[in-house]
C-alpha cells in the first residue's frame, strides 16, 4: 500500500507543490471570471441605460403624428440589438407593439432584466403629453457562452 511517509522529502515537496499550484490557479481562474462576468454584465448595464435615454426621442413624433410604420421600424430596430430581446409599447391602458426575439420564450428570469421608460412629447410651448410607456427586456445569457 501506498504511504505518504515512505516518500523522499523531495517527493513530498513536489506533491504539495503540485497541490497547492492546482489549487491556486483554480482559485484564480474562478476570481478572473467572475470578475469578467461583473464587466459584462456592467456593459450590458450601460447599454440599457442609454437605449432607455434615446430611444423614446425617436418615437415621440412617430407617435404624436400617427406614422404606425416609422413606429414599427424604430421598435424592430430596438429588437434587433443584440442584448435586447424584448420590445413593448403602450399606450394608455392598451399595448400597441409587443414584438419578441426568437429566443426569448427560452430565457430564464434569472437571465433578464427590464426598463420601462415614458415616451413624452414636448414641444417647449404647450404641457408635456404623455404617449405611451416603453418597456425594453435584456439579456444577459450570452455571457455564459462568451465565459
Amino acid at each position: 500500500m501506498f504511504k505518504l511517509s515512505n516518500l523522499r522529502l523531495n517527493a513530498k515537496l513536489m506533491i504539495f507543490t503540485l497541490i497547492s499550484s492546482v489549487i491556486l490557479f483554480t482559485g484564480l481562474s474562478v476570481f478572473q471570471n467572475s470578475q469578467e462576468k461583473s464587466k459584462l454584465i456592467s456593459e450590458i448595464e450601460s447599454v440599457a441605460d442609454m437605449l432607455t435615454r434615446r430611444a423614446p426621442s425617436a418615437l415621440v413624433y412617430p407617435m404624436f403624428n400617427f406614422e404606425t410604420g416609422q413606429v414599427e421600424f424604430q421598435l424592430n430596430d430596438l429588437l434587433s440589438i443584440d442584448v435586447v430581446e424584448r420590445v413593448v409599447l403602450t399606450e394608455g391602458e392598451a399595448t400597441s407593439y409587443d414584438l419578441k426575439s426568437e429566443k426569448y420564450a427560452s430565457l430564464s428570469k434569472d437571465d433578464q432584466f427590464a426598463r420601462k421608460v415614458k415616451v413624452i412629447f414636448n414641444d417647449g410651448v404647450n404641457e408635456p403629453v404623455e404617449l405611451g410607456e416603453l418597456q425594453l427586456t435584456f439579456s444577459t445569457d450570452h455571457i455564459n457562452t462568451e465565459l
